[in-house]
């Protein structure tokens, strides 16, 4: 995967495409200059790319004392306001200029997928915190990251990309990809290359087989429950791709209930649903 990437990494770095809306959308909300901490966690929370790039700048900023960075909310007390200031007005420019370029997948349904299933992580690391420590704002990030691969590959590796996309007409995504060139691999060499701590990598390489999510299984087992959720519910990253199949294994350790997650579905789907109108994308 290095040997392949490599040629591209000035690519790879580049801001990562979002849907222009919510780039607006969280811009506008900066503008004011005077939001709380909290207020810019919610609004970095909204955009898999935006996120990918603080938790990126983040962790290149301590790449070597002992600290790793998991969650938007230890980021942006890492960086400061300022620094998020400037990186999404960089992201904004660059999204107006890659507004017309037409890419493998959607942009708008990787962004509802990926909030979805960092939404229904959450919600579940919610339930699960009444039995054991579980950090819910690592839970969230790590959903909303679990795909960046295929962000990765539309910008680098678009033709690849868009073989698999055509091949997994009522196939399951990753079954139909070159595994030399998933978005799972390209994703964990992203990953590694931004100086992700080894809670995300795992997530980011394992999703889809959370029993190789080695000391982080549970982590990796909730994100893929809530990336098998977000498929059944509709919210696919391809169009007429079938639901992956979740491992039981999984669902047994997690220990949901049935009616456990029928109310963790409802309440990330409300608040999805909230997010979606506020940044006009219905």
């Amino acid at each position: 995967m290095e040997q392949e990437l490599d040629p591209i990494n000035c690519k790879m770095f580049d801001p990562l495409p979002s849907p222009l809306p919510v780039t607006k959308y969280i811009v506008e909300m900066l503008e004011k200059r005077d939001l709380n901490r909290e207020e810019i966690l919610n609004a970095l929370k909204l955009d898999p790319a935006l996120a990918a790039q603080v938790i990126r700048l983040a962790n290149s900023s301590v790449p070597n004392v002992g600290i790793s960075v998991s969650s938007l909310k230890n980021a942006i007390n890492l960086l400061g306001l300022e620094r998020i200031f400037s990186l999404l007005e960089i992201s904004l420019i660059l999204g107006k200029k890659r507004e017309r370029e037409k890419y493998p997948i959607s942009i708008k349904r990787f962004w509802a997928h990926s909030l979805l299933v960092a939404l229904i992580s959450e919600s579940i690391g919610k339930f699960l915190k009444r039995y054991q420590y579980i950090e819910t704002d690592i839970l969230f990030c790590a959903g909303l990251l679990h795909d960046i691969g295929k962000l990765v590959l539309c910008t680098n590796r678009p033709q690849e990309l868009r073989k698999a996309v055509v091949a997994s007409t009522n196939k399951v995504f990753f079954h139909c990809e070159d595994c030399s060139c998933s978005h799972v691999s390209v994703g964990a060499f992203f990953a590694e290359k931004c100086f992700y701590p080894p809670d995300l990598c795992s997530v980011i390489s394992s999703h889809h087989a959370p029993e190789e999510s080695e000391g982080y299984v549970m982590l990796g087992e909730v994100v893929h429950i809530a990336d098998n959720m977000a498929h059944v519910l509709g919210y696919g990253v391809v169009e007429k791709e079938s639901v992956p199949e979740i491992k039981l294994e999984a669902l047994k350790r997690v220990n949901l209930q049935g009616e456990s997650l029928r109310v963790i579905a409802s309440t990330a789907l409300e608040h999805h649903k909230r997010i979606r109108l506020q940044v006009d994308m219905l």
